[in-house]
């Protein structure tokens, strides 16, 4: 098949027209194709009214598959409003925990505050990760972060040099009931946060998913104005041809009719 590459030089790829033609999808398709002088294209099929148009972009960097694949995004972790939330989380109980009195241990209070804040948001960057891994089942994906929530708020806690709750420290309480309290509090945090980075990854995907047809659409208008173009140039080409003709038949009628005059 020729390709137009960017519609000046003309390259042969040797690739199957039946095997394009029949995996092509409604709007667009596209696939790299790998030269024999080793360039890599970008290849945008295009089809209409039975035939297949393709529009060629050269790619700067080298692919081993066949087939264009989804490019593998980086995982988003949503710094600022993680951030944001997990303060606000952390700091919810603060309130409470002034009108008990532990204003009178301040070192204590700051520093129990710095490590819930700091483990609140290790769930929120653990939610972020689980939303955005896609070969996992998504009920999978809300229960291992609710695990994860869990053992976190149970590791800090038993890490920590400081009191969460210095007027009953769990620490004296039965293991069982000690790992039950903090195994909900880590919980009810996975549960508040895993919906709001849910929402955040769905709506970055969601425009991730706009821009990508955004840039299929901009591919079309081009390769129809390429084909415009083309068919534009031939026509005219035609156009002058024929008045070209009929100019020299205008000539040569003349002629004769000089010559019979004469």
């Amino acid at each position: 098949m020729d390709f137009c590459l960017d519609g000046h030089r003309t390259v042969r790829v040797k690739t199957s027209v039946r095997h394009c033609f029949y995996n092509l999808p409604r709007h667009l398709n596209k696939y790299i194709i790998h030269l024999n002088g080793g360039g890599v294209y970008h290849c945008y099929f295009f089809r209409q009214a039975g035939f297949i148009f393709a529009f060629v972009k050269h790619l700067p960097i080298m692919q081993t598959t066949e087939y264009d694949s989804a490019p593998t995004r980086a995982t988003a972790w949503f710094w600022v409003p993680g951030l944001f939330i997990t303060f606000l989380l952390a700091n919810s109980v603060l309130g409470a925990r002034l009108r008990e009195g532990q204003w009178h241990d301040p070192v204590n209070l700051t520093g129990s505050q710095t490590i819930i804040f700091g483990w609140c948001f290790l769930v929120w960057l653990v939610a972020a990760y689980a939303v955005q891994t896609h070969y996992v089942p998504r009920w999978l994906k809300l229960a291992g972060t609710l695990c994860i929530a869990a053992m976190v708020s149970v590791a800090f806690y038993y890490l920590s040099p400081f009191e969460d709750f210095p007027l009953a420290p769990i620490r004296q309480q039965p293991l069982g009931r000690a790992l039950f309290r903090l195994s909900y509090r880590g919980v009810l945090v996975g549960i508040f946060v895993y919906p709001v980075v849910y929402y955040l990854a769905a709506a970055r995907k969601l425009a991730a998913e706009k821009l990508k047809v955004e840039k299929q659409e901009r591919a079309l208008l081009q390769i129809r104005a390429t084909r415009l173009e083309a068919l534009l140039a031939e026509r005219t080409a035609a156009l002058e041809k024929t008045i070209a003709e009929l100019e020299q038949a205008r000539q040569q009628l003349a002629e004769n009719n000089a010559s019979n005059k004469s």
